[in-house]
């Protein structure tokens, strides 16, 4: 399924726009909590529920409908507008905004990683494996669930639970690990890695807050996402708004952030096709295999005993927390590099 995509800005907000966005419902996208923790923004002031938007005033407002906060997402075409002096430096990308507008902004292909992602596949290549189809209220719109992402976080008491299980090598292991690409500032790929427990038969990850992306920010369960703090979020059933006349099948949530959209030399004409770009790489070789269902059944060998388990266990959690270490000492490394420039910058504008 190399056909996954983003939708283009003709798709949404041009006269012939998808049917999903026909009465304006469906330009407005909740953000995940998984997307939050990776960066992605999240809007203080709007909710949608069920595409339509409404005012958010505040953390503890709204409280049954924190999970329809919404967020930034990008569409695939650029913007045939590019200012003269900054051609070489930026590439001008269509996104649509958390209260629904869809407007072109200048960006560094190393920044803007706050923007999230809502993937697009032809509904012909999901339909047969689809379950739950249903009609969303009474509007002319679909949606099906097809495949799993880690999503929101677990309520307080099983987060508990689940580090308590964790602490103690009690956890199942699926065999599934969740990757996350990003570049440093020096261009280089950072990947993350998330494993995926099954407990009670549900299934979760456990993620370590950076809040140099995350600052001042709540998860829909109204905690405050705090430095270091582990959190557990549930891997659930990704939902689909279908377009079936137009074969389109459009994710109904932000289902990630942090990823950039390309990498390219500053100095390098920075005009690519949607397919030649990182974030298309992104997600057909990561997006596309970690949507796919896990079964404990198949991934752990009957013949294997606890002892053995729990090694296996021990091994990957090493393997997991060198790969993060070195993740967070680039970032760290970035940061002074980025404030080392800025100084330079400010001392030749004097």
């Amino acid at each position: 399924m190399n056909d996954i995509t983003f939708l283009t800005y003709k798709q949404v907000f041009s006269d012939n726009k998808l049917n999903i966005f026909k009465n304006f419902l469906f330009k407005t996208a909740a953000i995940t909590d998984f997307s939050i923790l990776l960066g992605g923004y999240v809007s203080k002031q709007y909710i949608t529920y069920e595409g339509q938007q409404k005012a958010f005033f505040g953390n503890n407002d709204f409280i049954n409908l924190r999970k329809e906060r919404t967020g930034y997402w990008w569409l695939s075409d650029s913007s045939p507008i590019r200012p003269e002096e900054l051609k070489e430096l930026y590439q001008p990308c269509n996104i649509a905004d958390y209260g629904g507008e869809g407007y072109s902004r200048d960006y560094s292909p190393l920044e803007y990683l706050h923007i999230g992602c809502r993937p697009v596949v032809p509904y012909s290549s999901i339909s047969l494996s689809c379950v739950n189809k249903r009609k969303i209220l009474q509007l002319e719109s679909e949606e099906v669930e097809y495949g799993e992402y880690p999503q929101y976080v677990a309520p307080a008491d099983i987060s508990v639970k689940l580090e308590n299980a964790y602490n103690n090598n009690m956890l199942i292991l699926t065999g599934k690990i969740y990757s996350n690409d990003y570049f440093d500032y020096n261009g280089v790929v950072v990947q993350k890695k998330y494993i995926e427990y099954e407990y009670n038969e549900k299934k979760y990850i456990r993620f370590i807050a950076n809040c140099s992306r995350t600052e001042n920010t709540y998860l829909s369960s109204g905690q405050q996402i705090k430095e270091g703090m582990p959190y557990w979020i549930e891997v659930e059933p990704i939902k689909w708004l279908i377009d079936e006349e137009n074969n389109v099948a459009l994710s109904k949530k932000i289902l990630f952030a942090g990823v950039p959209f390309d990498k390219c030399d500053i100095h390098e004409l920075c005009l690519k096709r949607f397919e030649l770009t990182y974030i298309k790489e992104f997600l057909v070789k990561s997006f596309l295999r970690d949507i796919i269902p896990s079964r404990v059944s198949d991934d752990i060998e009957s013949t294997k005993n606890t002892e053995e388990l729990l090694k296996e266990i021990k091994l990957l959690r090493e393997e997991l927390k060198t790969i993060n270490e070195k993740a967070n000492l680039l970032e760290e490394e970035n940061k002074k590099l980025k404030t080392k420039i800025r100084k330079i910058n400010e001392f030749i504008n004097k």
